[in-house]
């Protein structure tokens, strides 16, 4: 079994290389086989520069938009390129984020829960997690989205749609590869993440949360994230999703 560590980034200088550096550590005492894959969206820092300057290069893989391509794009390839090097049917793939907000610790317990479900998923919104760090605007949108989406598209044992730090079983993403063509995303922003998840919930999956205190004072770059945009966005892809179902 091997564990790919899916890491999308647009400048993301101020925060990478500890990322990636903590990750190795959890991965590494857990004594598990790991590709850690960083997804480089056109940075114009020194993002990749960095990357490239990490020790234990073997097990760091760079992939590189040559220009800003968006993150729907950014993920896909991501997945893309885990599906392509994937050589067993028990390989895992982990989405963690750049910024520092995806907690390395409970990577052992992620792992450890894909052995019996499908999809694992660090929820906000379940006993244990929590938000730190927003400004109250922010947590109040990010609430009201997912509340929404539970609602309208309930999908059993699942409170947080919107976070990107999930891990999954990689036989059911090369499977959704597989049966669309390759093409996974309708949209371009941060909702393909949550069309993600709606794509895999058609293949009757089990789920299952783990508490993430999700600490937005941790990173030390601006979100890439346009609020109004994105939440305007959410509600299309629900509605979208609710008449297809």
């Amino acid at each position: 079994m091997t564990v790919y560590v899916v890491i999308p980034a647009h400048n993301e200088a101020a925060n990478i290389s500890p990322v990636i550096e903590s990750i190795r550590q959890q991965l590494s005492s857990a004594s598990l086989n790991f590709v850690i894959m960083l997804v480089d969206d056109g940075s114009n820092d020194e993002t990749v520069s960095l990357v490239l300057g990490l020790s234990h290069q073997e097990q760091i893989q760079i992939v590189r938009n040559s220009r800003r391509l968006g993150v729907a794009q950014t993920f896909q390839r991501g997945l893309q390129r885990a599906v392509e090097l994937s050589v067993t049917e028990d390989d895992l793939l982990l989405i963690m984020e750049a910024d520092g907000t995806s907690d390395p610790m409970l990577i052992r317990g992620m792992v450890s829960a894909l052995n019996s479900h499908e999809i694992v998923i660090a929820s906000r919104f379940i006993r244990g997690g929590g938000m730190r760090g927003f400004s109250y605007l922010r947590a109040a949108c990010s609430k009201f989205v997912n509340q929404l989406l539970r609602i309208f598209i309930p999908l059993y044992s699942v409170t947080d749609y919107t976070i990107f730090y999930r891990g999954y079983r990689l036989s059911l993403i090369k499977k959704a590869f597989t049966d669309y063509n390759g093409f996974l995303f309708s949209f371009r922003g941060f909702e393909a993440n949550t069309e993600l998840l709606f794509i895999l919930s058609r293949y009757n999956v089990k789920i299952k949360e783990i508490p993430l205190v999700y600490d937005y004072s941790l990173r030390k770059s601006k979100s890439k994230m346009p609020v109004i945009r994105t939440i305007y966005n959410y509600i299309v892809l629900m509605v979208k999703t609710k008449m297809c179902h």
